[in-house]
């Protein structure tokens, strides 16, 4: 893989992984958020984030990851072209890294589905049983959002969804719920088992929880209109 852009100019093409917040001494994430932004005005830059992804220390992975999370959230079409550098970490073992890899996937998981594709068993697998929270959190988003791609995608997802919902006492169902509505346009045959998982939490004392059942219940209800 190549570095930054030929056509950025050869002082920011060097410093870029020199702004991170951990390599300025800074505990918050205000330096990454501006480098964030420096990628998101030159997309360019996002090359050699990627060059950190792979290369740098677990640290400088941290901080590349957590970058393209930032700029995913704001142009995920942007971060598409290195989806194949973030793969790898969703397998690391440092939960920040792992976590980091897996929330930035999930955004552009609407754009790239024939990565995510290649991502389900692993992504499953981390449902399950990853000790870290935000982790699990971000590969139910990540399932979810593959979901909405086609009818194919709807498929694959819906029994992970599914298997997602009482995982660790239902924490992260509000989540497989959200997934699920988007498995609706291409799967109405299941309208009647997901009619029965949104009666189940109607009254769950989690507002979350009972915000995604009331969500889906309306949306099947709009079906039948």
């Amino acid at each position: 893989m190549t570095g930054i852009g030929s056509n950025y100019p050869e002082d920011q093409r060097v410093s870029i992984l020199r702004k991170f917040s951990s390599t300025v001494g800074e505990r918050s994430e205000a330096s990454n958020r501006m480098v964030a932004g420096m990628c998101i005005e030159n997309p360019d830059l996002l090359g050699e984030i990627a060059e950190g992804l792979e290369t740098g220390s677990d640290v400088i992975k941290g901080d590349c990851a957590e970058v393209m999370t930032m700029v995913a959230k704001d142009e995920p079409e942007f971060v598409v072209p290195y989806v194949g550098s973030l793969m790898p970490l969703v397998d690391h073992p440092k939960a920040r890294i792992r976590w980091e890899a897996i929330h930035a996937v999930s955004l552009v998981a609407g754009f790239a589905p024939h990565f995510l594709r290649k991502l389900l068993p692993r992504l499953d697998e981390i449902i399950q049983n990853d000790t870290s929270i935000i982790a699990r959190d971000c590969a139910v988003r990540a399932i979810g959002n593959y979901a909405g791609t086609g009818k194919t995608a709807a498929q694959e997802a819906y029994p992970i969804l599914i298997q997602a919902i009482p995982v660790r006492d239902y924490r992260h169902a509000h989540l497989a719920i959200n997934g699920l509505m988007k498995v609706l346009e291409y799967m109405p045959d299941k309208k009647s088992e997901l009619e029965n998982i949104g009666e189940q939490f109607m009254e769950s004392s989690r507002g979350v929880l009972k915000k995604a059942a009331k969500k889906l219940l309306k949306a099947l209800d709009s079906m039948s209109e």
